[in-house]
C-alpha cells in the first residue's frame, strides 16, 4: 500500500475520532445514570420493618376520588442504603395516626426534615426555592426530598453525591415546559453537560468511588441550600462568585480566567461570535472532509482491483 494512501487513511480516522467526540459531548446526558454502589446495607430498625410488612408489597396502592392511583410500595433496598437507616423511623416523617399523603402538600416534607435539620431548613427558606415555596406556596420548586430523595438518602458529603448533583438540577432545569413558565432557559443544563467539567462529572459517576474525580458542579457556583436568583444578584456578583469557584482549583490563574468561560450561553453571532464561526466551520468541514476522503480512498481501491500483483501502480512505496 502506498504512503499516500496510508496517510489518507490516518487522516480519515482522525476526522472520524473528532466527529465522534463532538457527538459524545452533545449526547452526554445519557451518561447520567444511577451509579452502582458497593456499600454494605445496614439492617432496618424493627419499627421500620413493621411498616414494611405491608408497604413492601409491590401491588399496594391508593386510589383517589378522581380515579388516579399512587403506589405505596417502599423498596427495602433503598432504605437499607439510607444514611438515616439506623436513626429515622417511618413515623418521624409520615406521622403515626395522622399519616397524610406526602404528595398532597410537598412542603410537609421540608418541614419534616426541619424537625432535625433546623439550621439547614432556615437557610433553604431564604433561598430562591424556599421563598417561593413558603411565601407563594409554589409546588414547582424543589423541597428536601427532590434533591435528597425519600427513603434512599445518601451522605451528602461524598464525591458520589456531589457528582450526581447536576442530574438533580437538570430534572427541573432541563424541563422545557416547566422552565418556560418562569422564563428560564434550559441551556443551563445543555451547556454544562457539553463543557469539560460536565463531561468529566458525567463519566466519573460510573467509576468506582476511589477513581471518581471532584469537578465543578452546579452547587459550586450557585450554592446548595442558599441558592439565590442570578437575576437578583446581578452580573457583578455572579462574576465574583464564579471567579472564587475557579480559584478553588486554578489558584495561579489570571483574574481574567473566568472570562474564557462561555457561561450558560451557547456560541452565537452575538455571544462569542469567533467561537460560533469556528464551530460552524467545523460542522461543515468535518463531514465534507470525511466524505471526500472516503470517496478518494474508494476510487484508489477500485482502481487497484484486478491489477496483477507486482505491477507498477505509479506510486512511491
Amino acid at each position: 500500500m502506498s504512503r499516500r494512501l496510508v496517510l489518507k487513511l490516518l487522516v480519515c480516522v482522525f476526522a472520524l475520532t473528532v466527529a465522534a467526540r463532538q457527538t459524545t459531548a452533545r449526547a452526554i446526558p445519557v451518561a447520567l445514570q444511577a451509579p452502582v454502589t458497593n456499600q454494605t446495607p445496614a439492617p432496618v430498625p424493627e419499627a421500620v420493618a413493621a411498616c414494611l410488612g405491608c408497604h413492601e408489597d409491590t401491588a399496594m396502592e391508593m386510589t383517589f376520588e378522581d380515579g388516579s392511583t399512587m403506589s405505596l410500595f417502599v423498596d427495602v433496598k433503598h432504605f437499607e442504603g439510607s444514611v438515616h437507616v439506623s436513626q429515622l423511623t417511618c413515623t418521624d416523617c409520615h406521622g403515626a395516626h395522622d399519616v397524610a399523603n406526602p404528595h398532597a402538600k410537598r412542603a410537609m416534607v421540608a418541614r419534616s426534615c426541619a424537625a432535625c435539620h433546623g439550621d439547614v431548613y432556615a437557610e433553604y427558606a431564604r433561598s430562591v426555592h424556599g421563598r417561593a415555596r413558603e411565601e407563594e406556596d409554589n409546588q414547582d420548586v424543589p423541597a428536601c426530598s427532590d434533591c435528597h430523595t425519600h427513603h434512599q438518602i445518601q451522605q451528602p458529603g461524598t464525591t458520589r453525591f456531589r457528582l450526581g448533583s447536576p442530574e438533580t438540577c437538570i430534572r427541573c432545569h432541563g424541563d422545557e415546559t416547566l422552565m418556560a413558565t418562569y422564563g428560564i432557559s434550559t441551556n443551563v443544563a445543555q451547556t454544562y453537560l457539553a463543557d469539560f467539567h460536565g463531561v468529566t462529572a458525567s463519566l466519573s459517576r460510573n467509576l468506582s468511588d476511589d477513581k471518581q474525580q471532584i469537578v465543578v458542579t452546579c452547587n459550586v457556583c450557585h450554592g446548595v441550600h442558599n441558592i439565590a436568583s442570578p437575576r437578583l444578584l446581578g452580573p457583578g456578583v455572579m462574576k465574583a462568585t464564579v471567579s472564587q469557584a475557579c480559584n478553588t482549583c486554578h489558584q495561579d490563574a489570571a483574574p481574567t480566567f473566568p472570562v474564557a468561560w462561555l457561561s450558560h450561553y451557547p456560541p452565537s453571532p452575538r455571544n462569542a461570535p469567533m467561537v460560533w464561526a469556528v464551530e460552524s466551520f467545523y460542522r461543515f468541514f468535518i463531514p465534507f472532509a470525511i466524505i471526500g476522503l472516503i470517496l478518494n480512498i474508494s476510487l484508489h481501491v477500485l482502481q487497484d482491483v484486478g491489477r496483477p500483483i507486482g505491477e507498477d501502480t505509479g506510486y512511491e512505496c
